[in-house]
């Protein structure tokens, strides 16, 4: 079964490495206070570490590997999409607690978004609970870009109710985010903002594959889908 689900994810990692990214305006040189901090509000989307999946851990011990894919709306034109595709792995280290990481790669715009965050369930479905309550603090920051450095640190509070292969789960999440210029001609302070949002999807596990599709709910409306695979 392991070499199975290894034969799996090595495919799942190609794909994403392969698929080529949409150009977007993040990075871009900035030279006032003003331009700084609309680069601030709109980078939360983009930052954003998106749960993708229920409450539920992976075991301790095991690893799951998947490919990612987030749509984000850029700023105020919704005709405009952020579509990177991206890779994302949880490794399990307790019974109710596990660690990911995550890669988002944009090769138009020659920089990366990385990510950490550790979900941990706070109460689990039984006979005398219909659902699982888990909290997932994560980080995140912008690498490699010419212009600009951000950071996002955030906190999701999710549920979900498993229904044999199926699990629907709903949260709400919020994030502080920062971006400071690396190449300003006058030194601008770093620029801060706040997102929040709601967010709701549905995960689907059978054997070794993992399925999941999210929609959230913030400035923007933000779809994410995600396949992979545990061993």
């Amino acid at each position: 079964m392991r070499t199975f689900a290894i034969m799996i994810g090595a495919p799942l990692v190609a794909i994403a490495s392969a698929t080529p990214a949409q150009a977007q305006p993040i990075d871009r040189p900035v030279a006032t206070e003003a331009q700084l901090q609309s680069v601030a509000d709109e980078i939360g989307p983009l930052l954003r570490f998106r749960q993708v999946g229920d409450t539920t851990t992976v075991r301790p011990g095991d690893v799951e590997l998947g490919v990612q894919y987030n749509s984000t709306p850029i700023g105020d034109a919704t005709s405009t999409w952020n579509s990177v595709p991206n890779i994302a792995a949880r490794f399990g280290i307790g019974e109710r607690a596990d660690l990911g990481a995550w890669g988002a790669f944009n090769s138009n715009g020659r920089y990366t978004v990385l990510g950490a965050d550790t979900k941990i369930v706070l109460l689990s479905q039984g006979p005398g609970l219909p659902v699982s309550v888990a909290v997932r603090p994560s980080l995140t920051g912008l690498v490699g870009a010419s212009h600009i450095w951000a950071a996002s640190a955030a906190i999701d509070l999710s549920v979900s109710r498993t229904f044999r292969s199926l699990s629907p789960y709903g949260g709400v999440a919020a994030s502080s985010n920062v971006a400071i210029a690396r190449t300003s001609a006058s030194a601008l302070d770093p620029a801060t903002s706040g997102d929040t949002h709601a967010y709701a999807g549905l995960a689907y596990r059978w054997r070794t594959l993992v399925l999941a599709a999210e929609i959230d709910n913030g400035a923007t409306v933000n779809y994410a889908f995600r396949i992979g695979t545990r061993f």
